[in-house]
């Protein structure tokens, strides 16, 4: 092999060799930068203990005077949902324990939270419902604080309907079926007076009876305006109602818009049940698509086999709108 060639191969493998030492040493480098760097951040970084925030159960009460009437206290919370200084830690079912990193004084909030229309995959702090507020709380770490929450409408919370069949008279209207069967109505009952009525809260509910030979009754609403149940488009309008029923009930929303066209927009249907349930049930989307000027009903609906006579009990009707 000639000598120019024996000594560019000698110097290509000298580089070669000098170029893995050389990348060696940098890896090599590299760990220790990498392993100092971990140890000087877990001496000023240390894992940090949290304080604990502890819910066992929601509380609920209502304003009844000369001026405010917001009926009777029923209500359905199923989850609660926790802020530490406007940032939200979770929601969760109770009773609620969890975690809350930040300690020392803060403040602590809550906000009481629904099944939207009865669907639990769809969970919401109710728009209603004031948030509950402990401010100057001391969090420490490591340490569990409880906390008893409760709740009230807020303020401008407007009632366009609120019947609990607590006065005398009801505010409820009623459509028979078709066949105008006698003993189709809506009754005024209480514990005294009806086996198994079981008030949920107050002193009454209604019943709703079906003459033996009947298949089919709805009771109707007053009549509200759009403008009225939405002066600001986008904003919440619900409907709350208890029930206890053996058969499902259909709850339907009726437009009426300024040429006479009316609409049947159906809203829930509930499962039958031995106990009472509540409901809220979302009427934001059919409102906010009607045109000026159109005008609403809510009614409930049944729908039974002949010669079966169902249970059907149904109280704290609520309206509600800002």
């Amino acid at each position: 092999m000639p000598d120019f060639i024996k000594k560019n191969y000698f110097c290509s493998k000298v580089m070669a060799t000098n170029k893995r030492f050389q990348n060696k040493f940098i890896l090599l480098n590299l760990f220790i930068l990498v392993l100092f760097s971990s140890c000087s951040l877990l001496e000023t970084d240390p894992v940090k203990v949290p304080a604990y925030i502890y819910v066992p159960r929601l509380a609920f009460t209502t304003t009844n005077n000369s001026t405010t009437v917001e009926g009777e206290a029923s209500s359905k919370f199923v989850d609660v949902w926790i802020y530490d200084s406007g940032n939200l830690l979770g929601n969760i079912g109770l009773p609620a324990l969890i975690p809350d990193q930040k300690t020392g004084l803060t403040e602590i909030e809550f906000d009481a939270g629904i099944m939207k229309s009865g669907q639990d995959e769809s969970r919401i702090p109710y728009p209603f419902i004031a948030r509950q507020t402990f401010p100057n709380h001391q969090l420490s770490p490591n340490k569990t604080d409880t906390f008893y929450p409760v709740f009230k409408y807020m303020p401008q919370t407007k009632f366009e309907m609120n019947e609990g069949f607590e006065k005398l008279g009801a505010g409820v209207q009623f459509t028979y079926n078709s066949n105008n069967i006698a003993g189709d109505t809506i009754l005024k009952v209480s514990d005294s007076t009806e086996i198994n009525s079981t008030i949920k809260v107050g002193k009454y509910c209604g019943k709703i009876l079906m003459a033996p030979g009947s298949q089919f009754f709805e009771v109707l609403t007053n009549e509200f305006q759009k403008e009225i149940l939405q002066p600001v488009i986008g904003t919440p309008v619900y409907l709350e109602l208890d029930y206890k029923s053996d058969v499902p009930i259909n709850i339907i929303m009726w437009s009426r818009d300024q040429n006479g066209s009316v609409s049947v927009l159906p809203q829930l249907t509930t499962n039958p049940t031995t106990s009472w349930n509540k409901v809220y049930v979302c009427l934001d989307q059919d409102i906010i698509s009607a045109t000026p000027g159109t005008a609403f009903k809510i009614s409930f609906r049944i729908f039974k086999d002949i010669g079966y006579q169902p249970n059907i009990f149904i109280d704290n009707i609520k309206l509600l709108h800002f």
